[in-house]
Parts: C-alpha cells; structure tokens; sequence
C-alpha cells in the first residue's frame, strides 16, 4: 500500500510538471503579443495610446485567467502528506521530520506573491494570515498568536527590518514568533545579513516556492532549542 502510495504521488507530481509547462507555453503568447504593443508604443508616435493600451490590459486578464485556472488544477494535483491518526496535512521539510499545521502571517503587499503565498502555504497544511504592511502586522501580532511571520523587506510606509525591531521590543522572547525576510532584492547575501542583523531568523529570496518555504520550514521548526 506505502509503495502504490508513493507511486500515485509521483504521478501527480509529473502531472503538475505537465501543466506548468502547457502554463508556460499557453502564457509565451500573450507575453510576446505585449512585447510587440510595447514596441509600438515606443516606435510609432502615431500610434493610438489608448487603444494599445486596452489591447495589453486585455492580455495581461488573459495571463492572469491562465494563472487562476493553473492554480486551480494544482489545488487537486498536489498531495498533501497527512497525519495517518488525525487526517491532519503536514509538510516534511528536508530532515524529513513533519513540521505540522503552523499560525502564519504573511506580510505582502504584492496581489501576486501573496496569492502564490497563501496557496502554497495552505497546499502544505498551514493556517495562514495575511497583510499589506509592517504596521498592520504589528497590530496583528499584539492580539494573536503567530508561529512565524514572513515578512516584505520593501513593504509598504515600514521596512521588514523596522517591523523586526519594534517586534522584538514589543514581544517578550518567548512569545516571539520567528521571523523571515522576503526580497526580490538580486543583492541576496548582503540581504540576508541586514535581516539576520536585525533580528529576523531567515531570509528567503523571492518568488516563493514550495521547496524554499519547506526547506526554512523544517529548519525554524526541527532544530532545538529554538531560536528566540
């Protein structure tokens, strides 16, 4: 039964191969077609800005609609692993070790990378929470409990590492939740240090993956004692 388990999984895994190539195929289209409008713009000053406009709007919406369907096929292709006494989802870091259903706050003002956030996160069993801004994170944090936050270096009126230092002064250290960086920043080390400097657990380059969110996952939550 474990053996016809694990086949079925590597099946859905390929599946979920399949479509984010038949995804990235179906998306080269649009992508080229704005290429070429832009060009226009940029080339031809009789060009009609308006209507050009309304023509990448439209296949910007036809990106968006081929990311909502992926999604949406990827919710039932990858399996969650589950606590065979509780029926619970559980994720499995690199140590192999189940981390369990965790509190989550995701602060992220980018409608993209908080979605791809949410789903990958909730697809691994957690419960997660989320906000556009370091301040709102902070109000969160004084009335609920959080495990850990993953917060935007680049967030909106608070940087991630501001919203790490009045954290760690408004919260005693036990009832801390561990916190990591996000960045887009290409500058990845030096990122890292300046989060890590300032109180913050990890640091996780974006886009989000579920093998990034796995791997810091498994090691925040495996490692004993935790850091505090």
């Amino acid at each position: 039964m474990a053996e016809h388990a694990e086949n079925q999984d590597r099946l859905q895994a390929l599946m979920a191969r399949r479509q984010a190539a038949a995804l990235l195929h179906d998306i080269n289209s649009p992508l080229l077609t704005i290429r070429t409008l832009s060009q226009l713009l940029l080339e031809d000053e009789k060009s009609n800005r308006t209507e050009v406009a309304t023509r990448i709007e439209a296949q910007v919406d036809r990106i968006g609609r081929l990311l909502d369907a992926y999604w949406q096929m990827l919710d039932h292709t990858i399996p969650a692993s589950t606590d065979p006494a509780t029926g619970i989802p559980q994720t499995t870091g690199s140590t192999g070790m189940a981390t369990g259903p965790l509190e989550i706050l995701l602060v992220e003002d980018d409608d993209i990378h908080q979605e791809v956030g949410r789903r990958l996160l909730a697809q691994m069993g957690h419960h997660v929470t989320l906000c556009e801004s370091g301040a709102d994170a902070l109000r969160l944090c004084k009335s609920r409990h959080f495990d850990i936050v993953f917060v935007d270096q680049h967030g909106p009126n608070m940087l991630g590492t501001e919203f790490a230092r009045a954290q760690r002064a408004a919260a005693h250290a036990a009832g801390r939740p561990r916190l990591v960086g996000m960045s887009c920043d290409p500058r990845t080390d030096e990122m890292r240090s300046e989060c890590l400097l300032n109180g913050m657990q990890d640091y996780l380059e974006k886009p989000l993956t579920r093998d990034k969110l796995a791997t810091i996952l498994d090691s925040l939550f495996n490692q004993r004692p935790h850091a505090g």
